[in-house]
């Protein structure tokens, strides 16, 4: 396999798609090499964009040689090419016949979580954290569901999962949850951190913004949140930004 793969990502690269499926054609004749082939022409055609074809290799790949990698490349082209709840019942379909999968698993979590299919997310999460209960990502993930309909257990969860990973991401659940629960003092290291090492993401931003106006720093929330309303980005706390930003400025 390692060999086919190399031929093919070196065509690839020297003579572009086509000629890497015409090698990947030619060496397909020879039976010997059509198990060390599979999910090539799938990942061939995604290098080029063309997410329907790739989704359909895949799928032609994965009915001749069930295999968990080809399953998630196979979900993730249905994904690319728009087609979200394709990708979530074959990962479902997977996960009947291979339920320990968690890899599977947490790719029809991020599905349902995209999805805001956030019942069917929290079951899921809840059946990872059971097989892997230090899984740092099904930990945060299920302190924010928790958090939305205000179960106490999300900040049990939160600072677990920020103690096996402190990341920025989950430094911002943590951070959030502190905030809303009166605590903006002890959120804002860890708001300051997910925020300088995520500057691009408007919902951090404005976490920060608002653990600083409630810790006192309104002058530092208001230049935060001025470029934040008046941009483009788009985020589900765009309007709490705004009347945030109403608010401190009429101080």
């Amino acid at each position: 396999p390692a060999l086919v793969q190399t031929l093919i990502g070196v065509d690839l690269h020297d003579g572009g798609p086509e000629r890497a499926l015409a090698t990947l054609a030619e060496l397909q004749r020879d039976s010997r090499n059509i198990a060390a082939s599979r999910g090539l022409k799938g990942d061939i055609l995604m290098t080029t964009n063309r997410f329907a074809e790739a989704a359909e290799a895949y799928m032609e790949d994965l009915r001749a040689q069930p295999r968990p990698d080809i399953v998630l490349r196979a979900a993730n082209a249905l994904n690319a090419a728009g087609r979200g709840a394709d990708a979530s019942r074959l990962l479902n379909e997977w996960l009947t016949t291979s339920p320990d999968d968690m890899n599977a698993r947490m790719a029809l979590i991020s599905n349902d979580l995209a999805g805001r299919r956030y019942p069917e997310a929290e079951k899921q999460l809840e059946t990872v954290l059971e097989k892997q209960p230090n899984n740092a990502i099904a930990l945060n993930n299920l302190a924010w569901l928790y958090h939305q309909r205000n179960d106490p257990r999300a900040r049990t969860l939160a600072q677990k999962a920020w103690l096996l990973a402190p990341t920025a991401h989950i430094s911002d659940t943590l951070g959030w949850i502190l905030t809303t629960q009166g605590e903006a003092v002890l959120a804002l290291p860890l708001l300051r951190q997910a925020a300088r090492e995520l500057p691009g993401e408007a919902a951090i931003q404005y976490h920060l913004a608002m653990a600083l106006s409630e810790a006192g720093s309104r002058d530092e929330a208001v230049g935060i949140l001025r470029p934040l309303v008046a941009g483009s980005a788009t985020f589900d706390e765009r309007e709490e930004a705004g009347r945030l930003l109403e608010r401190l400025s009429r101080r």
